[in-house]
């Protein structure tokens, strides 16, 4: 199991908590649980030591607790995707710290507080952020769209508030 470097056990009926011992393999780059019955925190006991993750989807389970600040910790994660949960707090804000970050899903969960100020100027690669249909509030931050790369920002069914950023506009799709 310590070789392993994809698992994928995506749209079973598998129900109970993600095991916290698959966080620590280390040469997973790839894990897929999506459509599931998994229920239950994420639970990661420190640092994540499953460090070579590239795509992590747990989405579409019932999944409940806080977003990891952990995962904020895996410098080569592209896809992110934790959406169709019931994952509550606020968007932990070491997921704007993600370099190799391209994809952010979070949608239909019961997340709270505001967007990460930081989110979109610390990873150059990020087009795609999707936070619709939480309990979010305050502002989208206005150096969202700094990278230049961002097509597609969704956020609607929220509670945002503020003024629409005029960066906005600069965004190139």
């Amino acid at each position: 199991m310590m070789e392993m470097e994809y698992l994928d056990l995506s749209q079973n009926s598998f129900t109970g908590s993600i095991p916290p011992g698959i966080w620590n393999i280390p040469k997973l780059q790839y894990l897929f649980l999506y459509t599931n019955q998994l229920t239950g925190d994420v639970v990661v006991n420190g640092k994540i030591g499953a460090a070579s993750l590239i795509y992590l989807d747990i989405s579409e389970n019932q999944l409940t607790g806080t977003i990891p600040e952990s995962f904020g910790s895996l410098m080569n994660l592209t896809n992110l995707a934790l959406m169709t949960n019931n994952f509550s707090g606020e968007i932990p804000a070491s997921l704007a710290q993600l370099p190799s970050l391209v994809i952010m899903k979070l949608f239909e969960n019961n997340l709270t507080g505001q967007i990460p100020a930081e989110l979109g100027k610390h990873s150059p690669f990020l087009r795609d952020i999707e936070v619709d249909n939480n309990d979010l509030t305050g502002p989208i931050p206005e150096g969202v769209c700094d990278n230049r790369r961002l097509w597609i920002i969704s956020a609607a069914g929220n509670r945002l508030n503020g003024s629409i950023p005029a960066s906005l506009a600069t965004c190139p799709a």
